[in-house]
């Protein structure tokens, strides 16, 4: 999980080992085989160094070689053993106020014996809904109800409210080259923020050993070797992963955290650079304005709106209406969207009447004594077409609101399979389609492969799997297009299967086919969706891109173009303007117009080579700056769009009206659409010292002969070459100018 190389000697370098295994279930980070390891003959072999923490309880290791000093190294450690101490910790809460610590100190007597409100306070922050302070302790006095019983019902909101006496983050120091270790941390960080099998970095300034940072919810900072420590201003973005110590400015750092980069040189202040797109976008939502908004939940930057006007957006013209890990957004379609719903992990979900005002939660309550909700980190919740007011939302069981969330039933029982979970909710509901075209027919697909369907409003539910009954359900789409159809994508990659699930069903899942045809064998998928103007076009998202079928599955041809290779979360398609809205995890939204999507038919694939429709030039009067500034003028260009049924080597040419070639270009073509931009340049512009104006041809330009020259107006020929199959169209560049 780490690893630090002895500047001195390239034959030394420290490894840490980290023992874990994450499910879907269950996250264990620690075990045996946790350690960090030496080697001083490049790795031809290794010893475990002794003197830090082992066992089954010894977590994540980040390591940090001091560069002034490279026998002394910082070890940070993640410390799951149990703290004997816990009870005697100072919890930093002031007196009259509960907490768990506090709580664990109690008996029954002096329970019984506190103000209601003080109990109330307490229950509201750790305990599940519908437990009233007034009610528990009469109980409590009663005898009918023990603190025992209070600590279960605790433990079942949040199974952690008790859990955090373990050691936690701890650093250790080694003067001798990790021969020997102290600790330096003094027992801070769990007051500061920290905890290790998320952060595990540890840094140190490359001129001091004393200035040592470890990672965590703010960055954690000490100038005396770990004696004492403070933590970086909050102005900076939490979860900080991150630092480096700029070696062209000393004092200056660059810290990275969950928010992008901040630079600062006292600690004090910081600059946040902003025109990095490195959102991690999970789930979109659209609305119908013109032009229409994009609503974005993006991983521990809440949700964000934005106008879908300008193609690169900057970070200003975007506005925070949400908070938390961003998830499922939702928009009202009434009154241009007033009514916006927002959600965060583990059903945090919320709405606002932009108009009104008015605000409201929408979690589902559960009476006493029921077992409590199972949330998805994304929990899904979903719109009625058939009326805006209709919500449902999943949890293990489908739940119906008809007044925006406000008040919720029940319409179905558990509808997973109830598995085991860890410490981390599983068995639960991941995605809720809706037939557009029939009230209460509904799909509700699962983290643990359960698939159910209900025709009537949750009356009757049948049991629908698909023939991967096992794999994550990551999308469940009802068609428009037909009462009987629906779509399922399917996602393995928790267990470390790639392979593409995705199916179809003609009769409201009897009998599935699969779908996947031709997509790559090694991209899971998480999401599908219908194009809402054309019947048999859909598209899917992967963990590398973005594909599409014009027949309904048959075949997948990719998007490619500008879009990187990077994992896909969500798809929506803005039908009025015919543009598909992509969520990446990792670099924001992107919107793709689809009118050469739509283009795409047999006409234009039973061609070997296809040329688009060119927009006309305009000759180019502007004068470029010969030298002695810092700035490059846009040099005028043609930028036109092609279509081959083969790849290979591709010739973009420009003739004059003589069949003269005055401009060329070679590249190599993709199979489908390929774009392509080559500038109009005839001799580029000359340096040399300054001339001295002819007093007598006060209108002429002194250094006209020495800038650069372009195409001329005039008629053109442009013509596209691929395998010696040919297409072209004529061109022209129009007299005029760009002032």
């Amino acid at each position: 999980i780490d690893l630090q190389i002895d500047p001195r000697n390239t034959d030394v370098v420290y490894a840490s080992m980290w023992e874990r295994d994450r499910r879907a279930w269950n996250f264990l980070e620690s075990g045996k085989g946790s350690a960090v390891y030496k080697t001083i003959d490049g790795g031809k072999s290794w010893r475990k160094l002794t003197g830090l923490p082992t066992g089954d309880a010894a977590g994540r290791v980040g390591l940090a070689i001091c560069p002034s000093k490279p026998d002394s190294i910082y070890a940070f450690f993640d410390n799951q053993e149990a703290d004997e101490n816990w009870l005697d910790r100072d919890d930093r809460a002031p007196s009259g106020v509960l907490t768990p610590r506090r709580f664990t100190l109690l008996n029954e007597q002096s329970f019984a014996a506190l103000d209601p409100k003080i109990v109330a306070a307490f229950l509201k922050q750790y305990a599940p809904a519908g437990m009233k302070a007034e009610d528990v302790i009469a109980a409590v006095k009663a005898g009918k109800m023990t603190l025992k019983d209070i600590r279960a019902k605790l433990i079942e909101k949040n199974s952690a409210v008790f859990g955090d006496i373990e050691t936690g983050v701890q650093l250790f120091r080694s003067d001798d080259a990790g021969k020997t270790w102290r600790e330096t941390d003094n027992g801070l960080f769990g007051d500061l923020g920290g905890y290790g099998y998320y952060f595990g970095k540890v840094f140190v300034n490359p001129k001091d050993d004393q200035d040592v940072s470890v990672t965590s919810l703010p960055m954690i900072r000490s100038h005396d070797g770990g004696k004492t420590w403070t933590p970086s201003k909050f102005v900076v973005h939490s979860d900080q992963h991150a630092l480096w110590f700029d070696p062209r400015s000393p004092g200056r750092t660059w810290i990275g955290c969950d928010g992008g980069i901040y630079i600062t040189n006292d600690w004090l202040n910081f600059r946040h650079i902003e025109n990095m797109a490195v959102g991690q976008a999970t789930a979109l939502a659209i609305d119908n304005q013109i032009p229409y908004n994009v609503y974005v939940g993006l991983q521990d930057n809440g949700t964000m709106m934005g106008s879908s006007s300008s193609s690169r957006s900057g970070p200003r013209e975007w506005q925070s209406i949400g908070g938390g890990d961003g998830a499922i957004v939702l928009v009202d379609p009434r009154n241009s969207g007033e009514t916006v719903y927002t959600s965060s992990q583990f059903g945090a979900i919320g709405a606002v009447n932009n108009t009104t005002k008015a605000r409201w939660r929408l979690r589902p309550s559960v009476p006493r004594g029921s077992d409590p909700l199972r949330l998805n980190w994304i929990t899904p919740f979903v719109l009625s077409s058939f009326h805006p007011d209709i919500v449902y939302l999943g949890a293990q069981k489908l739940y119906r609101s008809f007044d925006q969330g406000r008040n919720w039933t029940v319409i179905s029982g558990d509808l997973t399979k109830n598995l085991p979970n860890g410490d981390v909710p599983f068995s639960t509901i991941k995605d809720i389609s809706e037939s557009p075209l029939q009230f209460g027919l509904i799909y509700a697909g699962s983290d643990d492969g359960s698939l159910k369907m209900t025709p009537d409003g949750g009356v009757s539910w049948l049991d629908v799997a698909t023939f991967s009954p096992s794999k994550w359900v990551s999308r469940v789409v009802a068609s428009k297009w037909d009462r009987d159809t629906v779509y399922v994508a399917q996602n393995g990659y928790r267990e470390d299967d790639f392979a593409p699930y995705l199916w179809k069903s003609a009769d409201r899942g009897k009998t599935w086919k699969s779908i996947a045809a031709n997509l790559p064998a090694d991209e899971a998928i998480n999401v599908i969706r219908e194009d809402p103007n054309h019947r048999g076009i859909l598209f899917v998202g992967t963990d590398m891109g973005v594909f599409v079928s014009y027949d309904d599955g048959g075949n997948w041809e990719a998007l490619t173009g500008d879009l990187p290779h990077l994992p896909v979360h969500d798809l929506q398609v803005q039908a009025r303007e015919e543009e598909l809205v992509i969520a990446t995890h990792a670099r924001g939204a992107m919107i793709l117009p689809l009118k050469l999507v739509y283009g795409l038919d047999t006409a234009l694939r039973s061609k070997d080579v296809s040329l688009m429709p060119l927009d006309n030039g305009r000759l180019y009067t502007g004068l470029e700056p010969l030298g002695g500034y810092n700035v490059e003028l846009p040099r005028p260009s043609l930028k036109g769009q092609f279509y081959t049924r083969t790849a290979g080597s591709a010739t973009v040419r420009i003739k004059d009206k003589d069949g003269k070639v005055v401009r060329e270009k070679s590249f190599s073509a993709m199979t489908g659409y390929n774009f392509f931009e080559i500038d109009l340049l005839i001799s580029p512009a000359l340096t040399g010292g300054m001339i001295k104006a002819d007093p007598t041809k006060p209108l002429e330009d002194p250094y006209g002969a020495r800038r650069a020259k372009y195409l001329p107006a005039g008629d053109y020929t442009v013509e596209v070459e691929v395998g010696g199959k040919v297409a072209s169209q004529p061109w022209k560049i129009r007299p005029g100018s760009d002032n």
